[in-house]
């Protein structure tokens, strides 16, 4: 069988926060060995920059990916070069010759230190004009596999963060 199936799992969302909890999660456990519980007002402006900057756009970005594939599952047969895309209101099924465009939107700075540089997303549209996103909560290494599984290379397009449009 060469069906591959994806949908958005707990797994992948954690694995897409870890860079929040695990860098911020060290500077509060450093921050509070050195200082204790009390607040400093110089701290107090440097969180409040960084959450502004870096943990923000990510929760951001990260909220819109999980809305845009909550409850969807793709399903690709390499086999039969077909993919199929099912939510509560409907399933698309299409060929592989009926993609038009494949877009790849990833945020400057992929694999950066940003909490948010490692979300993206693919736009596949078809003949029919449907049009599909598919995010990183939904396929693991997402910028690695899909052109793969697709047999296909994305236009890449970049951005500050790579919201959905």
């Amino acid at each position: 069988m060469s069906e591959i199936t994806f949908e958005v799992t707990p797994k992948q969302q954690l694995s897409m926060l870890t860079r929040i909890v695990v860098v911020y999660g060290a500077i509060g456990i450093v921050y509070v060995y050195l200082q204790g519980f009390t607040l400093k007002r110089p701290f107090l402006i440097i969180f409040l920059v960084m959450f502004s900057l870096d943990i923000l756009p990510a929760l951001i970005a990260h909220i819109q990916y999980w809305i845009a594939n909550k409850n969807a599952i793709l399903k690709i047969d390499k086999e039969h070069q077909q993919l199929s895309y099912a939510t509560p209101t409907g399933t698309q099924v299409h060929n592989f010759d009926d993609i038009v465009l494949l877009q790849h939107f990833a945020s400057y700075g992929g694999g950066s230190w940003y909490s948010f540089s490692e979300y993206r997303y693919f736009k596949i549209t078809f003949k029919d004009n449907n049009e599909i996103i598919v995010t990183c909560l939904m396929v693991a290494d997402i910028k690695d596999v899909f052109e793969l599984l697709l047999n296909r290379k994305a236009e890449k397009k970049l951005s500050a963060v790579a919201f959905i449009k």
